[in-house]
């Protein structure tokens, strides 16, 4: 309120004041006169309470103004006179902050409001994250948005506090209304802290040494900082974004294969659970070597190439073969000629971003959405696969008993050497007991060949643990794999007939129908 205290004054009681100071419960200094009557002395001084002073009252008091401090004596009367909202200003104060709120009322009158604006736009969303709390003006007096205009440049020209209403604890943030209105940046006023890594992109949380990252920067951000492999704790320095574009690409168990690439395996298995449809990845046929295609598929007859269009290449600069964006683009065309050339269509999706929904959208945008039926994928499940280590998953299934890196191969749909590579790895890193060398000795002790159900696809090692899964006689489904009987047995579950066949026939025959 401006004034120094505790501070007491002394005052001349007359007949003019003296009553006034009774009714305040002052004692007043009294004494008898010649008379016999009680009276107060002419120029009787008394100390009172500054507060008590008269509203008219020209005594000067010390005062200090609330907003820059300088200390002056001035008329009581004056500073009753002076204060807004309890507050003192002293001249020099006042004359300019007076004017800035003169100068809103003014613009106010002239122009729309920042509310009347907002339901005009149908943008009360907006309104409901006002914050009524911190945007007060600098007399203590709550602004809302009937007090701006839509043209306001708020608190120092950084603009408005607004809170955010999907996640009450973030802080609020300032938030320039006027490059929002104006369309310049239609994302500023958008809560700063919902594009952090722990709530946009919570799964990359795990490749950060630091957690607090996640609260600090954007996916999307080129600050360089410490990476940590979530599997096998192998520590490496890369950007936000190509964590994001690219994933976390560990050299000790790491599988090579990207993000996208993965994420398109699993769908295409997927496809093929659904639509029995032909595929093969990494496809390198002899008129295309050294180069190969992500992954071929067969539909009705009609063959096509779905290539996943990364972050590097595809037009793009590629830093590991230092390659121009022209070079990459060239690669690109000429392995689309020589597809077309072998009557085969070659469907590009965007995977600039290794995110489920951006490619998921991709997909559903593009030509295979309309040769075959995507209804029925589970999207999810090609997100955790893409995620996943293959080389882990190798030896995962290493340590269940399936020492069969033929099996194994056939359950990952990857090259058996590339398996035999992820193993050794795996062995390294303590996840599965592989040898080599009695891998070997195994193989050769153990000549069974494997067999498959075509019903369910499962590949066993040898007839005897089949007939010992399905509690049948080896000797049937020998005369099945022969083709001396149609079937084999029933299915537990499904009560369907079981037809087998050697594994190496059946890849045999699939060969020949690509």
């Amino acid at each position: 309120m401006g004034l120094i205290l505790p501070q007491e004054i002394e005052i001349n009681l007359h007949s003019s004041n003296i009553t006034y100071y009774e009714n305040k419960q002052y004692k007043i200094p009294r004494r008898i006169d010649n008379r016999g009557r009680l009276c107060v002395s002419k120029g009787t001084i008394m100390k009172i309470n500054i507060l008590d002073l008269p509203e008219g009252s020209g005594k000067k008091i010390k005062v200090s103004c609330d907003n820059c401090n300088k200390k002056s004596k001035i008329e009581w009367r004056n500073y009753l006179n002076s204060l807004h909202n309890d507050k003192y200003y002293c001249q020099k104060c006042a004359m300019k902050l007076f004017t800035k709120e003169k100068t809103r009322k003014t613009k106010l009158k002239k122009g729309k409001s920042f509310e009347q604006w907002c339901t005009d736009n149908n943008r009360e969303d907006i309104l409901d994250r006002w914050d009524y709390d911190l945007n007060i003006d600098e007399y203590g007096k709550i602004i809302t948005p009937k007090d701006i205009t839509y043209k306001s440049n708020g608190f120092n020209g950084k603009g408005y506090w607004f809170k955010c209403l999907i996640y009450p604890e973030h802080k609020s943030e300032q938030k320039s209304i006027s490059n929002f209105i104006s369309r310049k940046h239609e994302g500023s006023i958008e809560c700063n802290q919902c594009k952090f890594i722990f709530t946009k992109r919570p799964d990359l949380i795990k490749y950060l040494k630091s957690e607090e990252d996640a609260h600090k920067y954007y996916p999307n951000s080129g600050i360089i900082r410490p990476m940590i492999c979530p599997d096998c704790s192998y520590e490496k320095s890369i950007t936000f974004n190509n964590l994001e574009r690219n994933g976390f690409v560990c050299p000790e168990c790491g599988d090579g294969i990207s993000y996208p690439n993965k994420f398109a395996r699993c769908l295409i298995k997927q496809l093929n659970i659904i639509n029995n449809i032909y595929y093969k990845y990494e496809y390198s046929p002899d008129w295309i070597k050294p180069k190969r295609y992500d992954n071929y598929f067969k539909v009705d007859s009609k063959k096509y190439i779905l290539e996943m269009d990364g972050g590097l290449g595809h037009g793009n600069k590629d830093k590991l073969s230092n390659k121009t964006p022209e070079e990459t683009k060239a690669i690109d065309d000429y392995k689309d000629i020589m597809a077309k050339e072998h009557g085969i269509e070659v469907i590009r999706i965007d995977c600039i971003k290794s995110e489920l929904e951006y490619i998921k959208n991709n997909i559903l945008n593009s030509k295979l959405s309309k040769i075959i039926n995507l209804n029925q994928i589970n999207w999810l499940e090609c997100h955790k696969y893409a995620l996943n280590s293959l080389v882990k998953e190798s030896c995962r299934l290493w340590k269940e008993d399936i020492q069969n890196t033929k099996i194994i191969t056939n359950i990952l749909d990857i090259n058996r050497s590339t398996v035999t590579r992820y193993l050794k790895q795996g062995a390294k890193l303590n996840w599965c007991d592989y040898n080599p060398k009695e891998q070997v000795i195994n193989n050769t002790k153990n000549k069974s060949k494997l067999i498959i159900c075509l019903n369910t696809k499962e590949i066993f090692d040898s007839i005897a643990n089949a007939g010992r899964k399905y509690n049948l006689s080896k000797s049937y489904i020998c005369q099945c794999c022969k083709g001396k009987q149609k079937f084999a047995g029933k299915h537990p579950i499904t009560d369907e007939k079981l037809i087998w066949m050697y594994y190496d026939k059946y890849i045999e025959e699939q060969n020949k129908s690509a």
